[in-house]
Order: C-alpha cells, then structure tokens, then sequence
C-alpha cells in the first residue's frame, strides 16, 4: 500500500517538476557546459525524490488514504464538470441539427414554389411568343399586300389631283406602321425593294425630305435598280428641284429604256422647268410604251395647251376621260380648252362635269386666266358662284 502512494507522489512531483521546467525561460547553456547542466538536473531529481521518499515514511497509513481520498475526489469533481459540459454540448449540437433540419425543409419548400412559379411565367411566356410569331407573319404578310398596292399605284405627276388620295394615306400610315413593328421584333432586314416601299410610304404622305432618304439608299445598295431611280426624280420634282429630278429620270430610262413612269416623270419635269416641247416628245414616249395612262394623257393635253395647240390638246383630254370617266381634272382641262377655242357651250358642260366630280374647280375657274374671256358671262357666273 505504501508502495502505491509512493509511486503515486512520485509521478505528481514528476509532473510538477515538469511544469516548473515548462514555466521557466530556457536559457541557451554555453556549449561548453552540457554535461554539467545534466549532471545538476539529475542530481534535483534525485533530491526531490528523496525528500518525498522521507516525508512518505514519516506520514501515517490514515494520513497517506486521507491524501489520497482528496486528489480522487477533485478528480472527480473535474470528470463531472466535463461531462456536465460534454452533454450541455450535446444539446446545443442537437439543437443546431433540429435548426439545420427547418431551415433546408423551409428552403426546399421556397425553391419548389420558387420553381413552380417559373414554370408558369414560362409557359406564359411561349405562348405570348407564339401569339407575337403568329402577329408578325400576319404584319408580313399585311405589308407584302400593302407594298403591292402602292407598287400598283405609283406615283403620279402633282399636278394630277387623285381620288384616292385619301386612300392612299390610309395605306401608306398602316404600311409605316407595319414595317416599324416587324422591325422592332428583329423581323426585318431592310433590302433595296424595302427601301423603295417605304419611300413610297413617306411619299405619299408628303414626306419628301424623308422619303429621299430611302431612295437614296435603295440606289445604293442596288445602282441599277430603275424604280428607285424613277421615284427619286418624282420626289425631287415635287421639291422643285428639277435639274436632280431630270437627271433621276434620265438614269432610270438608261437603266431601263422601257420604264414608261420614267418616261411620263421626265415629261412632268420638263414641262415644270417650261420646256414643254421636249415634255411633249417624253409624254409620246411613254403613251408608245403604254397607251392606257390617264393621268400621261392628260399631261400631255397640258403641254399641247401650253404650245397653244389646243385642238390636239382637247383629243388628248378626251382619250384621258375616255380611260378614266370620273377624271375629274382631265374634265377641267378639257373645259380650259374649249374656252380657249371659244366653244362656250361644249366648255360649260365639261365644267359643270368637272364640278361634279371637285368642288375646288368652281373657286379655280373664277381665277383661272384660261376663262377670263368669260369671267362676266352669266351662265359662267351661275355655273361657278358658290
């Protein structure tokens, strides 16, 4: 038994020695003095060691269990404070797991909610793609039916009045608006018959400046493209510059010596800039290509009228008439002509048709110098006052 409690202290002075090694600051030994400091520290060993060995013979059995019952119970006192801390550790672990548990169910709960939500605003979104898809193949098709309807109906002379100018409009705003929509969704890549077509647009419309602009760049991605060429001159006739236009004219017959338009634009221009003989030799032109232009007719009765050839002029506005009865300004020509041969009868009537057809006629005859010689005739008056 005393054996035991020796052995015992002697290990607890082994430690203590340890920690007071520990807690002291080594101090590099000279390197001639390593076997003496070994020789020291061995010998304090030895010392210690001795001095338990006495004061264990001189304590009583009673006293040895007394010391040893107290170092077991501090023992213990420390093991139950560490399993008291090992299993508030537990419970907090526990705890942390149970939080770990709600939080990925509650995420998981979001997600599958987030993911549903997706799904819906995605199968909503096809089918809004598929309604615009659906959408832009019928402006397609809408803009293809309405380019063909102002390709049928080109541009005329500003001197010819159109019925369908109202018309016209509605076809060319709606054809504007269709183009800005196919392009917005991507759908349109601008070539030079789309240029074309919407110069025609903007022409219409009275655009001129604009619809310049896109002739101007139909020509230039296709130089040889007469009907771009033949529109220009048109546009540039209506600005009043006429020397341009002339020269577009010229450029698209060059290109195509039997685009008949160009050859009725270039007469317009001509008799704009008064050269009314060269306009009359374009206008014979273009009837040769194409015999059944009204509105060419009837500019060419404007020229002969201008050379004072008025009898040639009167069998010109008839045949336009006789293509287009309701030509409502071929009827005023008409009657300008016959004023001018002194045919009052046959000019009341052709005025009274061509009031009919325009009310405007009525305020253009009173200032018309092809009527003066009837301006103070009664039946003139009745037939123009308003």
């Amino acid at each position: 038994m005393r054996l035991s409690l020796l052995v015992l202290l002697v290990c607890l002075a082994a430690c203590a020695w340890c920690q007071d090694a520990t807690d002291t600051p080594e101090v590099p030994a000279p390197v001639d003095s390593t076997a003496t400091t070994q020789d020291s520290e061995d010998a304090k060993l030895q010392a210690q060691i001795e001095s338990l060995r006495t004061e264990l013979n001189n304590l009583s059995e009673a006293e040895l269990v007394r010391v040893a019952t107290k170092q077991f119970d501090n023992a213990q006192i420390v093991l139950g404070h560490n399993i008291d801390l090992l299993g508030l550790m537990i419970v907090v672990l526990g705890v942390m797991i149970a939080l770990t548990a709600v939080i990925l169910t509650a995420l998981s709960y979001f997600k599958s909610m987030e993911t549903k939500s997706q799904l819906k605003q995605l199968a909503e979104a096809e089918e809004t793609l598929k309604d615009l898809q659906t959408n832009v193949q019928a402006l397609k098709k809408e803009s293809e039916g309405l380019a063909e309807q102002m390709k049928n109906d080109r541009l005329k002379d500003r001197e010819v009045k159109s019925d369908e100018s109202d018309l016209n409009k509605q076809v060319s705003e709606k054809f504007l608006r269709n183009e800005e929509l196919l392009h917005l969704f991507g759908q349109k890549q601008d070539s030079a018959n789309d240029l074309l077509n919407r110069g025609n647009a903007l022409a219409n419309l009275g655009k001129y400046e604009e619809a310049l602009v896109a002739y101007e760049e139909a020509t230039k991605r296709e130089s040889d493209y007469a009907d771009a060429w033949y529109n220009k001159g048109v546009v540039f006739d209506n600005l009043d510059r006429h020397e341009e236009a002339l020269a577009a004219c010229n450029e698209a017959i060059r290109l195509k010596p039997d685009h008949a338009s160009a050859w009725s634009n270039k007469g317009s221009v001509l008799g704009n800039s008064g050269i009314y003989e060269e306009a009359l030799a374009a206008f014979d032109e273009a009837i040769r290509l194409k015999p059944n232009q009204n509105d060419v007719w009837n500019n060419k009765g404007n020229a002969l009228s201008k050379l004072g050839r008025h009898e040639e002029a009167l069998a010109a506005f008839e045949e336009a008439i006789c293509l287009k009865p309701e030509f409502a300004k071929a009827w005023y020509n008409k009657a300008c002509a016959l004023s001018l041969m002194n045919q009052k009868n046959n000019m009341l009537a052709s005025l009274h048709r061509a009031i009919e057809l325009d009310e405007e006629n009525k305020s253009m005859a009173r200032e018309d110098d092809d009527f003066k010689a009837y301006w103070d005739d009664a039946d003139f008056i009745a037939l123009t006052e308003e």
